[in-house]
């Protein structure tokens, strides 16, 4: 039978220097191999990874164990940050290349409507409703309160 820690290649004094990996992977840029991204950035590479963070967490001391959960974390995010179809965001476009597209869609030529429109009479405001000889008829409201009511309804 396999033992985890033989996998792992964790013996007794080895943990200090796979915490000290752990460091140097956390701290330092390093370049990922796009298939490997690929393959973490499915949900099989996910789960991989955090089985292996959890079994190295499991099976050493918690300082390198709580590296080794970070170091997922870290690997995961790194893996993401290449070309990944979960990264959309270089396929979103910015504000000014919407309102480029917008201004480009929305210049076109003086529309029918438009023309006849332009065209038309101004209309005539007059004034002389003012001195109007008739008075309106208010009928029957049929018990509905005035327009100028403030009180409860």
């Amino acid at each position: 039978m396999v033992k985890l820690t033989n996998v792992l290649g964790l013996q007794k004094g080895s943990h200090p220097v796979l915490g000290a990996l752990f460091i140097l992977y956390i701290i330092m840029p390093i370049d990922m191999p796009k298939d490997l991204s690929n393959f973490i950035n499915s949900i099989i590479g996910r789960v991989v990874v955090l089985l292996l963070a959890l079994s190295v967490f499991t099976k050493s001391n918690a300082i390198v164990g709580v590296l080794g959960l970070v170091v997922a974390y870290t690997l995961i995010k790194r893996a993401e940050g290449l070309d990944s179809p979960l990264n959309s965001s270089k396929f979103i476009p910015s504000e000014v290349s919407k309102s480029s597209d917008f201004s480009e869609f929305n210049q076109f030529p003086v529309t029918l409507e438009e023309e006849v429109v332009s065209q038309m009479a101004p209309l005539v405001h007059n004034s002389s409703s003012d001195n109007a000889t008739y008075k309106p008829v208010l009928e029957s409201a049929h018990d509905a309160v005035s327009p100028d009511y403030e009180g409860i309804v």
